[in-house]
């Protein structure tokens, strides 16, 4: 799977322990099975860190991350975190990651009307994966979905990490993103915006041979290796290709 490969390759480069959470899956499992398992992993890690992990790891400096629904899933699992910080002997939430962040809303955003017919996902898709997840009867303003249908009231006194947020130009849900999180969310949040990044996804499909070559490369050079996910034809035509490899090297170095 392609998040298992993911993280073997960070536990690989990355001076850190890597925990991969196997949490179960709507719509089986509906809310709020999928921040339970995540809460739980988190406990398990404070108690019984010793059992399994380096005794030299700090588990006083754990990052959690995701993407799309994991992002989700790691944002209201750190809510949770920073509510009952109580139970946690060792463990603190130093950050947090959170790749194109899946929440909504009723209401459709300029970005889901606007952007109808990107790839991999639509608006009709996330309506259909968010009436598999919620509860039975709820709608896309319940607080899993859309954060602050309630207010903020409850947010105002959490201590809350720093936090990386990045969206994606051709992300649907970027609206969602920049209100829930960017807008009115009080903790430190560091946003990264990537115009030609496309729409959340879950990939199901084995990792493409350059993908395959790239970590190769990486594991085996003492160089950083950068694979650019450019737009490709014929959605985006000529010039976008060059222009995001161009845009690459800004990134890089804004001396471009």
């Amino acid at each position: 799977m392609f998040f298992d490969d993911m993280c073997s390759h960070l536990a690989a480069r990355v001076p850190a322990v890597i925990a991969s959470v196997n949490y179960r899956l709507a719509p089986e499992h509906r809310y709020p099975s999928q921040y339970e398992d995540g809460f739980d992993a988190l406990r398990f890690i404070d108690q019984r860190h010793n059992d399994f992990i380096y005794v030299n790891t700090d588990v006083g400096k754990c990052f959690i991350g995701g993407d799309s629904a994991g992002a989700n899933i790691a944002h209201h699992v750190m809510v949770r975190a920073a509510e009952q910080a109580g139970q946690f002997s060792k463990l603190r939430i130093a950050g947090m990651l959170a790749l194109q962040p899946f929440f909504g809303g009723e209401e459709r955003t300029e970005s889901e009307l606007r952007l109808t017919k990107v790839p991999v996902l639509s608006v009709h898709a996330t309506d259909a994966y968010w009436r598999e997840f919620l509860p039975e009867g709820a709608d896309r303003n319940h607080p899993a979905a859309h954060v602050f249908a309630r207010g903020d009231e409850e947010f105002r006194n959490l201590d809350f990490p720093v936090s990386l947020v990045v969206m994606g130009g051709n992300d649907p849900l970027q609206d969602w993103d920049r209100r829930d999180i960017l807008e009115k969310f009080s903790y430190q949040t560091v946003h990264l915006f990537m115009p030609r990044l496309g729409s959340p996804s879950m990939p199901s499909t084995p990792r493409s041979p350059t993908t395959s070559a790239a970590m190769y490369v990486d594991a085996r050079v003492p160089i950083v290796v950068a694979s650019v996910n450019y737009g490709l034809a014929s959605e985006f035509k000529h010039p976008n290709q060059y222009d995001d490899g161009f845009d690459v090297l800004k990134f890089i170095d804004p001396r471009y």
